[in-house]
């Protein structure tokens, strides 16, 4: 049986795995390069103020959110979406369930 690959990408859901953060979810908003890349919760980091993780200090999961591969540039629309983003997360985790 072959394993699936997934690919890196914004808008892609991964796990902090290392850190005091571990085991929160993030949207990936840009892969930064083949180490970094800006994550995103919509709650303690918002979109206007994103972490920079490191790749390998993350796991990735098989969920896209494609309503987030693109954002607006402007600081105001930016803070509107927070919300949308956090419960965009908190819905992954009851997809699962």
């Amino acid at each position: 049986m072959e394993k699936e690959k997934y690919v890196l990408k914004a808008g892609s859901v991964v796990i902090s795995t290392m850190g005091h953060d571990a085991g929160r979810k993030y949207l990936v908003l840009e892969v930064l390069d083949k180490d970094f890349v800006k994550v995103t919760d919509g709650k303690h980091r918002d979109l206007n103020n994103p972490k920079r993780k490191r790749i390998k200090h993350t796991k990735l999961t098989p969920l896209v959110i494609e309503r987030f591969k693109e954002l607006p540039k402007g600081k105001t629309e930016l803070k509107k979406l927070n919300n949308e983003v956090a419960n965009a997360l908190k819905k992954c985790d009851t997809d699962k369930k």
